[in-house]
């Protein structure tokens, strides 16, 4: 990656590649811990090198950090940096992302996007272990698509939408995913609804401008994730509640959802079964809605298009991951 020239004012030197790509990611993820940081760009590296590279990010006045309580430190781009990364803005291109205050940063908003970019990490931690694509850009916080043509109608926005590439000998396979995340905040009856507000979407065809069919081949599967300050017991008791609710919606006729908790996820691999799919049979599947079957090769593809000895992921019914695409 080229060196990143900070506006005037900013500092007086270009960014080496590390930082620059930090400061990216720190503009681009809202917040994030120096863990995460540290895992998602640095991880051939020490932890006390991503702390200097923050550091300096923050001496040249592109980052600061905010410690709410005897939280660890949370890190966000200042006015500078963004501006850094992103240009000032003009009429004909627009500031692409509003700058988090270090109030909100220290608010509830803290946890939810930290936790969305734990989602994030998992998918990028899978990818780099089998061989597949998926990087710390792959993922966009807040998506607002329209649901309605009536003046002042309320868009529906997706926590995160997430992009991943599994790579086969035979060509790639991109899966696009709708993740919402739940810590728990909210009942678990309008958490139901925002489904009811996806199947809206699913079929919403506008008179004038782009819909979710301008953006995606297909109606992404959605990818709910339960976490929070609760007990395991607790998590599946609520994804359990989730479950008989979403069925009961009839959403499962028109969108493909299915939920997880974070602390499986992270555990786990979201290519493992840790996935329960809305109406579908009581067995959990992989966030490609497959379950694994060990007599089959796959994982990466070495230089000579062979695939190491690894799981083999097939979708109930038996057919080849071929046959499914485009996802």
């Amino acid at each position: 990656m080229s060196a990143l020239r900070p506006p005037a004012g900013a500092c007086g030197f270009s960014l080496p590649g590390d930082a620059a790509e930090v400061l990216e990611s720190v503009v681009r993820h809202r917040l994030m811990t120096a863990g995460q940081v540290h895992e998602l760009h640095l991880a051939d590296k020490s932890l006390r090198t991503t702390q200097r590279v923050l550091t300096m990010l923050a001496r040249a006045g592109l980052v600061s950090c905010v410690r709410p309580g005897r939280s660890e430190a949370i890190w966000l781009a200042t006015d500078a940096g963004t501006e850094a990364v992103e240009g000032g803005g003009t009429r004909s291109r627009p500031r692409r992302r509003a700058r988090v205050s270090p109030a909100s940063a220290a608010g509830p908003l803290r946890a939810h996007t930290l936790a969305i970019n734990d989602v994030g990490r998992a998918f990028v931690r899978a990818a780099r272990q089998l061989g597949h694509e998926c990087h710390p850009a792959d993922w966009e916080h807040e998506v607002a698509l329209r649901v309605s043509d009536r003046p002042g109608s309320e868009q529906l926005v997706v926590d995160a939408v997430l992009h991943y590439t599994r790579r086969f000998a035979e060509g790639d396979e991109l899966m696009v995913r709708f993740v919402e995340v739940d810590r728990g905040t909210e009942t678990v009856q309008r958490l139901t609804a925002k489904l009811v507000a996806y199947c809206q979407l699913h079929s919403y065809r506008p008179k004038l401008g782009p819909s979710w069919r301008d953006r995606y081949l297909v109606f992404p599967k959605i990818l709910v994730v339960l976490g929070g300050r609760l007990s395991t017991h607790q998590l599946e008791r609520r994804r359990a509640t989730f479950l008989q609710l979403a069925e009961q919606t009839g959403v499962a006729e028109t969108i493909t959802a299915m939920v997880t908790t974070l602390p499986e996820l992270e555990q786990h691999g979201p290519f493992a079964p840790v996935f329960w799919t809305i109406g579908a049979s009581a067995s959990p599947v992989d966030f490609a809605g497959e379950v694994p079957d060990p007599g089959e090769p796959t994982g990466p593809v070495d230089r000579e298009g062979r695939r190491g000895r690894q799981l083999r992921l097939l979708p109930p019914g038996g057919a080849s991951p071929s046959q499914e695409r485009p996802r």
